[in-house]
């Protein structure tokens, strides 16, 4: 099943992202959050699969977030995939490194 928006975010910002998929739900966006949608027998194989199936990823970019690992793979992901990103910067977070990277050439 394909999604609106797929939401990428460090888990120690799981109260916003919850609240931006709450949002999303409630105004018929259809949308994936791992907290909510993943099973806990699912592995990394069912993230690459709901990320490759999305329309758009947002990326809940914080201090938390810009240099967690698994963000920057999943970003990284949706890229080479062509899916739009949308950041959303709950904490005027600058991007730096890799993030930077990905994100600035990403393709408009």
């Amino acid at each position: 099943m394909a999604h609106d928006v797929y939401i990428c975010y460090d888990e120690k910002d799981a109260g916003i992202s919850e609240a931006i998929y709450h949002s999303l739900k409630e105004n018929n966006v259809e949308a994936w959050i791992k907290s909510k949608d993943m099973a806990s027998d699912e592995g990394v194989d069912r993230i690459v699969e709901v990320i490759e199936d999305s329309r758009c990823f947002l990326l809940v970019l914080s201090k938390h977030s810009k240099d967690a690992q698994h963000v920057i793979i999943e970003v990284d992901l949706a890229f080479s995939k062509e899916i739009p990103i949308i950041v959303f910067n709950v904490d005027n977070t600058k991007v730096e490194g890799n993030l930077e990277f990905i994100l600035e050439n990403q393709i408009s």
